[in-house]
């Protein structure tokens, strides 16, 4: 399953948010996903504020988007049922 993950993070010259994104082909399972083969990334780069060039923080935390959430959650339902209860939480 394809799907989008976002990270944020703070310029650290002006401190303007940016935003990257990564598009990995994902295996989902019960309680987790692994990703497997090449992916598309799009990286914070250049900061649009004042153009400074920093690049990605050494620890990039990486999110589903809720899209991609959805779709996952709707897929692991369709597999196991009885975790109906857990994701709704």
């Amino acid at each position: 399953m394809m799907v989008t993950l976002v990270s944020t993070d703070a310029c650290g010259v002006c401190g303007y948010i940016r935003t990257a994104f990564m598009f990995p082909t994902m295996r989902v399972n019960k309680r987790s996903m692994r990703s497997h083969g090449t992916h598309l990334a799009l990286g914070f780069g250049r900061c649009r504020e004042c153009g400074a060039v920093t690049g990605a923080p050494p620890s990039t935390r990486w999110l589903l988007d809720p899209k991609s959430a959805a779709e996952v959650e709707a897929y692991r339902l369709k597999l196991w049922p009885e975790l109906a209860g857990e994701l709704a939480a």
